[in-house]
Formats: C-alpha cells, sequence, structure tokens
C-alpha cells in the first residue's frame, strides 16, 4: 500500500506520521485497546505484543487521521483483514 500527495506526489510512509517512538507505542496501545474488545478479533488479541505497530505496518489516510491496515499474511488473524481507525489524536 502507498501513500501520495497528489498536489506534490511526496511518497508517505509510517515514520513520516509516526514520528518518535512514542507516538507508535500510543498508535499500538490504542489498536490494542480496539481490537482486544472487539470480535472476531479480542479472540486472538490477548496482549498488546499481538499488535504490531512498526516502520512496515501499512497505513492509508483518511480525513481525521490514519488506518492500519494489518494484512493477512503478516498477522495472526484468521477472520479477515482488519483495518484499524485511528484519530490524529492519538498521535499527534
Amino acid at each position: 500500500m502507498y501513500n501520495f500527495d497528489l498536489v506534490t506526489g511526496k511518497h508517505y510512509k509510517i515514520k513520516d506520521i509516526l514520528k518518535t517512538s512514542c507516538t507508535y507505542k500510543k498508535v499500538q496501545k490504542y489498536a490494542f485497546a480496539y481490537l482486544s474488545t472487539h470480535k472476531p478479533y479480542s479472540d486472538t488479541v490477548l496482549k498488546i505484543s499481538d499488535v504490531t505497530v512498526n516502520k512496515n505496518t501499512q497505513f492509508s489516510f483518511y480525513k481525521g487521521g490514519i488506518y492500519l491496515v494489518y494484512q493477512e499474511y503478516g498477522t495472526q488473524y484468521d477472520d479477515g483483514t482488519p483495518f484499524i481507525k485511528i484519530p490524529k489524536s492519538v498521535y499527534q
């Protein structure tokens, strides 16, 4: 998944959005809180380390923040591909 500014052509990577280890951890905690309390993911997301947020995590923009996109091949989620909506307020 690639994210580009349609005006400038700049390619955005997650490290351009989450600029410190603290922001990665905040987003990981938010994603864990969501996944661990919503079926069907709550059956397999039992601890924060079950949710990976790093420089390789795929994402997409939405008006109020980003979606984290977890591909089936890269996770333990057998129930589809989770898209977790992360508001800007979590990481800014």
